[in-house]
Order: C-alpha cells, then structure tokens, then sequence
C-alpha cells in the first residue's frame, strides 16, 4: 500500500499519461547500511537484466559513496548499457522532496547512508535476483483519481 501511494505522488510528474510499470519481489531484508547497498545492487541488476539500452541510477552522491556509485557505474558499462544519473545535481532539498512523495518513513535511512565510509562494496544477491525475475509484474496506469486502487486493483488480479 506504501509504495501505491509513493507511486501516486510520482505519475503526476511524469510527461506520460499512461505508463507501465513492472513490479518485482525481492526477499531481501533492507534492514542495515550492508543489506541496504545488497538490495540496491540487486535492484540494479534486475533493471540490467530487462532495460533495453539505458539504465537510470537513483544514487546521489549526497547520500551513497563515490566508490558505490562509481561500482554501480562501472557494472552498467559493462553490460552495454548507458547510465543516467538524475540526482547528481540535486542539493539538500532531497529531504524535502522525499517527504513530499512520501519517503518519510526512509528518511532515517537515508541519512545513515550519508555516513558510510566503508570502501567494501558488497555485490548483488544472485538467488534472490533470480527469484525476483520470476515474479515479475506490468501493469498499467492512467494518469487519474483512482491511481493507488488501480496499482493494487491490477497486482491483486495477478496474483
């Protein structure tokens, strides 16, 4: 239900009035700075698994270490693929902006990850990559109202 309503927040802003959107399960605790940089490089290698030629990486250089996002950067390009990174300009209003689509409950984390310093990054969970790409998901979505019920609506049919 959270990540309907983050989604909700996030399609007005879009140029597009129909979009589709693909949902994986990933059986990966978040919980920890180490299991945190886990889960976003097995995000990413799900995104190089099914993107076509460019690949948008969510790392502000506010937030993650340089030697993480290089690392991410560095397995893009080694797939072919191209990297965007949209929130490379993005100054301390990244707070802000995460409230007002409804992050609030990750800014904590968000802000520890400010702190990481560890030059160890770890790699993607190759089980749990695999499982996700199983239980993969489209669906599409209107610009309209109903878009939460629609998101949950459409999962709850594939189900």
């Amino acid at each position: 239900m959270n990540l309907a309503k983050i989604i909700n927040q996030i399609i007005p802003r879009l140029v597009q009035e129909k979009i589709e959107i693909e949902f994986y399960y990933l059986k990966i605790k978040s919980n920890g700075i180490k299991n945190y940089l886990i889960y976003i490089n097995s995000i990413l290698e799900i995104m190089l698994n099914h993107s076509n030629k460019k690949i948008s990486l969510a790392l502000s250089p506010l937030i993650f270490p340089a030697n993480f996002i290089d690392n991410a950067l560095n397995h893009v390009f080694t797939k072919n693929k191209i990297p965007i990174i949209p929130l490379t300009g993005v100054d301390n209003e990244l707070f802000r902006e995460a409230k007002e689509i409804g992050l609030e409950r990750n800014i904590k984390k968000l802000e520890k990850m400010i702190n990481i310093s560890s030059n160890d990054v770890p790699k993607f969970s190759k089980t749990s990559v695999e499982y996700a790409l199983k239980t993969k998901q489209k669906i599409g979505v209107e610009l309209g109202a109903n878009n939460v019920h629609d998101i949950l609506d459409s999962l709850n049919e594939n189900h």
